[in-house]
């Protein structure tokens, strides 16, 4: 099942400012704390997913909030917290009508899409043509070198190594990428 992106001819007027999107956890201990400071230097709007917890650290910083969720769950509890939140799934269908942006950030969110390439090709239509992207997966080598058998979950889709996160970039269109280790090399990151 997947979710089809609807026209809401509502949103078309609204005023289109800049935004860079962050899709993926938002909670605690996932150094997405670390954003929120830096943020005073960044002349745009994050727009976020997740439960909001951090969106409303991020309101009082004067950042303009939206969130990106398909999970039902969060969603609701970011909607409690009086936050504008989209429900769709990023894929070929997607479309947001403050695209494009400037950049974009998806945090341990790709292992659990079913189509890696068509999520990337996506999140690739909806950047500047000078815009700039973080990709964070689990280390899937450093899983398999140490034995952690219990990091394989079942909704995980997809795992990935240096090679192959290399290579789905490249796949979907993207040049000149860097890719690195962070947390021990617990994550693969693509820039």
């Amino acid at each position: 099942i997947r979710s089809i992106a609807l026209y809401r001819p509502e949103l078309q007027n609204l005023p289109r400012e800049k935004f860079i999107l962050y899709q993926g956890a938002v909670n605690e201990g996932r150094s997405f704390e670390t954003l929120i400071p830096a943020m005073q230097w960044v002349n745009a709007p994050l727009i976020i997913c997740g439960d909001g917890n951090f969106m409303s650290i991020l309101k009082t910083k004067g950042c303009n909030v939206f969130g990106n969720e398909p999970s039902n769950s969060f969603r609701e509890l970011a909607i409690k917290n009086n936050f504008i939140v989209d429900d769709q799934f990023i894929n070929s269908d997607y479309s947001n009508i403050y695209a494009p942006f400037d950049a974009v950030i998806s945090r341990e969110v790709m292992e659990h899409v079913p189509e890696p390439i068509e999520f990337l090709s996506s999140l690739k239509k909806l950047l500047k043509t000078d815009g700039a992207i973080l990709i964070e997966v689990p280390n899937f080598e450093k899983s398999i070198t140490n034995q952690r058998y219990y990091d394989m979950f079942p909704d995980h889709l997809s795992y990935f190594t240096l090679e192959s996160l290399t290579a789905a970039m490249l796949i979907s269109g993207f040049k000149n990428i860097n890719i690195h280790f962070g947390m021990n090399e617990e994550f693969i990151y693509a820039t």
